[in-house]
């Protein structure tokens, strides 16, 4: 699968659309053979992949990356751009430049590497709604989330089946689980075409590199927290701002608690890409983004 990758600091995004993406995904689960998964990196994880080298070699190892972030297709603006001479310049330029290319987001313009926030819950979503019979199996979510979605996705959509669920149990940061064999032994009999799995990032995304070698399975995607949506615990924001970018908003008014991974995508995030686009001035202007 031949995919344009664009590199955001060391993570590498795929350049498709929601519905590239979905043929692709579509495509992968009917051809079968070979274990393959898909990441969904967002700005937060992108940070984290930073200063987390697995974690980093997780994502670039994925067979589809989809920008799962505004600020993902935003920072993407950046990757053909020379950086100016000057540090002070090209530090005020690239800060400011965010949000000029975040309000010409939310007008509909899009830059030309990456042209449309691909959120996982709509990837899985779509896939979910296609016109041919799909077992899944859920993994991970807080108890009783797996199966309150199974049974969503049950009455949702009619050609998707699932065959099995499971908490998974206590997951490390590494993505080491207490009782891992247990459940890939149990995925493996239950022979599901998809897998989705809902620990979190970066737990979801190790515990796949951990049993992508036992796992007979022909898809696994890490979903975060979509099978929360399934249940109806988060309602998706209005059409308008999930357009606009601005479904962080949303978020947070229902989620106080997220300011802090909020400020990491609007603060920390374009923070770090002008560090990097300083860098950039130092190594004769190879880019670097």
């Amino acid at each position: 699968m031949m995919v344009e990758k664009v590199k955001i600091l060391n993570t590498e995004i795929s350049a498709v659309t929601l519905n590239e993406a979905v043929e692709l995904v579509i495509g992968l689960i009917k051809e079968g053979g070979r274990f393959r998964y898909v990441v969904t990196p967002n700005p937060e994880m992108i940070l984290e992949a930073l200063g987390n080298k697995d974690f980093a070699s997780a994502l670039n190892s994925a067979s589809l990356a989809i920008p799962d972030g505004s600020g993902v297709v935003v920072a993407s603006a950046y990757t053909n751009r020379e950086p100016r001479d000057s540090k002070l310049l090209e530090f005020v330029n690239t800060l400011l430049g965010f949000v000029v290319e975040e309000f010409k987001y939310a007008l509909g313009k899009r830059p030309s590497k990456l042209t449309e926030r691909v959120a996982g819950v709509d990837l899985v979503e779509q896939v979910l709604s296609a016109d041919f019979k799909i077992k899944i199996y859920l993994l991970g979510g807080a108890n009783g989330v797996a199966s309150a979605a199974a049974d969503q996705i049950q009455n949702t959509y009619p050609n998707a089946e699932v065959v099995g669920y499971s908490s998974g149990g206590a997951i490390d940061k590494s993505g080491l689980g207490d009782n891992d064999e247990e459940v890939v032994n149990e995925i493996n009999a239950l022979k599901p075409d998809l897998l989705l799995i809902a620990f979190g990032a970066p737990k979801q995304e190790m515990w796949i590199v951990h049993n992508k070698n036992r796992l007979q399975v022909s898809v696994a995607i890490g979903v975060g927290g979509t099978l929360d949506f399934f249940t109806g615990v988060q309602k998706r924001a209005p059409d308008l701002l999930q357009r606009l970018g601005l479904e962080w908003v949303w978020r947070l008014i229902g989620q106080p608690a997220r300011v802090g991974r909020i400020f990491k995508a609007l603060v920390i995030f374009p923070y770090y890409m002008t560090l990097n686009r300083l860098r950039m001035i130092k190594s004769n202007h190879v880019p670097q983004v």
